[in-house]
């Protein structure tokens, strides 16, 4: 997983700050002449979960959405929206997973069927991004979740994104 950004607080500066370091990455990777392997410490797994935990405190004070962005391979962001809703009291009866393929232990929604979300609230919602992102999917997905829900947002690397194009 690249980066974790944080909607919806003062904190926005995540996206640029997590360009300059993946640029400082392929810098160093480059200047070796091989790739650094992308193994995530126990320390940072640790941070995803308590910036999400942060987040979700403060969605709850505050009665609002929020979103947790998480980006990077497709199994990274899977496993560390997974590791994120262990952590947090949100039970699995309240979380949906909007995706084309099932990678977490809740419902799941594919994006094409994502309209039946409308009209229910969960306390959690994971948008799988990486092979099909339908904005009208996100839209809807946006509504379902609950005052004090949060919504992750699993795409691919930031870099990569605009030059794709989803059916």
């Amino acid at each position: 997983m690249d980066c974790i950004l944080h909607l919806g607080v003062p904190q926005l500066k995540a996206l640029s700050m997590c360009a300059a370091v993946r640029r400082r990455r392929r810098a160093v990777a480059g200047s070796r002449g091989t790739k650094r392997p992308s193994r995530r410490s126990p320390k940072h797994h640790r941070m995803v979960v308590d910036a999400a935990r942060r987040l979700h405190d403060e969605a709850r004070s505050a009665n609002e959405r929020r979103v947790l962005v998480l980006t990077g391979g497709r199994e990274a962001c899977a496993s560390a929206a997974d590791r994120v809703l262990d952590a947090l009291p949100i039970p699995l009866t309240g979380t949906t997973l909007v995706s084309t393929r099932d990678a977490l232990a809740c419902e799941r929604v594919a994006p094409r069927s994502a309209d039946e979300l409308l009209g229910t609230t969960r306390e959690a919602v994971a948008f799988d991004a990486h092979e099909d992102c339908r904005p009208n999917a996100l839209g809807r997905v946006v509504g379902a979740v609950d005052g004090g829900g949060l919504l992750l947002v699993l795409a691919p690397p930031l870099d990569d994104w605009p030059a794709r194009r989803d059916a």
